[in-house]
């Protein structure tokens, strides 16, 4: 890996010189490198990161094509927002803050989340999620995203819990269990960034 970055300048270069099978991995681990999340008290510039791959093995085709690099943008986007979430302390980042993530993603694939929150969890029978997060000041959510192409012949659900901070309950965590809490949101937040890496990229069955 080579990385180019020249102070003042308002863009980055990284180029990998990896195998084709390792451009994917690559290319998701070079994404996690600029998190969206910072709490730094300086402001740097806004800088655009430009990434190139030279293939080494021995594959005839040595470039990457159109639909790779659009996966590839996919993937990175997915991974930096499924970082953000996680990475982001509860007070910025509650379930209604979580919930706005989603309809994003949302707007970003053209679909609207069917959301059930607060008192209607109990009356549709979703006990556990309103249990859980009843005596929280942002009430509990299930939130669904469906996508639903045309000449789908499968359908796949992925479920994700997204609890944004895990005190313990009524067996509340110690000191050094408590810390790391806010990524109890993590399985929410992966599904979620998931779902719109393979949507974007034209997932052909129906996703929820």
């Amino acid at each position: 890996l080579v990385r180019s970055c020249v102070s003042g300048c308002s863009e980055e270069c990284i180029l990998v010189v990896c195998e084709k099978s390792d451009v994917f991995a690559s290319a998701c681990a070079v994404s996690r490198a600029f998190p969206h999340f910072s709490r730094k008290s300086s402001v740097s510039q806004r800088r655009k990161i430009v990434v190139e791959f030279l293939v080494v093995d021995g594959v005839k085709e040595k470039t990457i094509s159109e639909s790779e690099a659009k996966c590839l943008q996919a993937a990175a986007d997915a991974g930096r927002l499924t970082a953000k979430i996680v990475d982001t302390p509860c007070n910025d980042m509650n379930t209604d803050d979580f919930l706005n993530e989603i309809k994003s993603v949302g707007s970003q694939v053209g679909i609207t989340p069917v959301i059930i929150r607060g008192e209607e969890l109990k009356e549709l029978g979703f006990g556990g999620i309103y249990g859980v997060g009843q005596a929280a000041e942002h009430p509990p959510a299930l939130a669904v995203l469906s996508h639903k192409p045309a000449g789908a012949t499968q359908t796949v659900a992925w479920v994700g819990k997204g609890i944004v901070y895990d005190t313990g309950g009524l067996s509340i965590k110690g000191k050094t269990a408590m810390p790391g809490m806010k990524r109890d949101c993590g399985g929410a937040a992966a599904v979620l960034g998931a779902f719109y890496a393979a949507v974007h990229s034209g997932f052909q069955d129906n996703l929820h």
